[in-house]
């Protein structure tokens, strides 16, 4: 009697799987998900600049990027599994690579190896996304098509493999050698393609935003005390406003501030 792998019924069950997808091709690549690691990372960019005679460092904007730290392990019952397992993940490696064309014996880059990840609603878009192909390829496309409307657009600079030594391998053919267990690593640059931040009102600008980045979040009810000026606030807007006025000649000409902080300025 064959051996029935729990693990198969509870992915199925569940949609725990990680799903990449190479966006050019419509390439996949799945695996069930045992992630041994998930880290994401939101980082605010700044420019900052010293200036002769100023405390502080004058700081403008750069940008958000986001960034996603993922390690997971595949893990085989069976060697034939494990051999699709091998499969999987020499698909992924591919995917590092752009799309050619060629004419008059010379080939030329026609398209980045932009891919699209999902792991449930932990690494998921908002919404359909961008540079989306009409649909993936390969015996799991139906299965697994959710990553085209909802996957992640980013970019990947690298996987790292690694056999798990103590797990052994499946050595059933001379010179062949299919791991029972591969670890694997990435680290995923998130490309935004919906709209982030607010608008001049404080009003989020993206449609559905309020769920970012995990649908996590309910819509937002309207409030009549939110963003409402209050005396201590005004107050403080103003003393910051008084501060800045109070700069000696030239350096108040020297502050990057943003609009609000002009705004600030103007109205005092």
């Amino acid at each position: 009697m064959a051996y029935n792998d729990p693990s198969d019924a509870f992915a199925r069950g569940k949609n725990a799987y990680l799903k990449f997808l190479h966006v050019p091709t419509g390439q996949l690549a799945v695996f069930k998900a045992f992630i041994t690691n998930l880290q994401d990372n939101f980082t605010s960019n700044w420019a900052s600049e010293a200036v002769y005679g100023r405390m502080d460092e004058i700081h403008t904007f750069q940008g958000t990027t986001r960034q996603i730290d993922l390690a997971w392990d595949v893990v085989a019952s069976s060697g034939e599994e494990a051999t699709k397992n091998f499969e999987q993940a020499t698909k992924l490696y591919s995917m590092l690579y752009p799309v050619y064309e060629t004419a008059n014996n010379a080939s030329s880059i026609i398209a980045a190896p932009l891919m699209k990840l999902k792991f449930g609603n932990l690494i998921e878009a908002l919404g359909p996304g961008a540079a989306s192909p009409s649909k993936p390829e390969g015996d799991s496309a139906s299965e697994h098509g959710d990553v085209v409307s909802n996957g992640l657009l980013g970019r990947v600079t690298g996987f790292s493999f690694a056999p798990d030594l103590d797990a052994g391998f499946f050595d059933d053919k001379p010179g062949s050698f299919i791991p029972q267990t591969i670890k694997l690593t990435c680290t995923y640059h998130v490309l935004h393609t919906h709209a982030l931040g607010f608008d001049k009102d404080g009003k989020l600008r993206g449609k559905d935003m309020h769920s970012f980045p995990y649908k996590a979040g309910n819509p937002p009810s309207p409030d009549p005390t939110q963003n409402v000026a209050t005396p201590a606030a005004d107050a403080s807007a103003k003393n910051d406003g008084e501060a800045l006025q109070s700069l000696p000649p030239g350096d108040s000409a020297l502050l990057n501030t943003e609009a609000s902080e002009s705004k600030v300025l103007n109205d005092n």
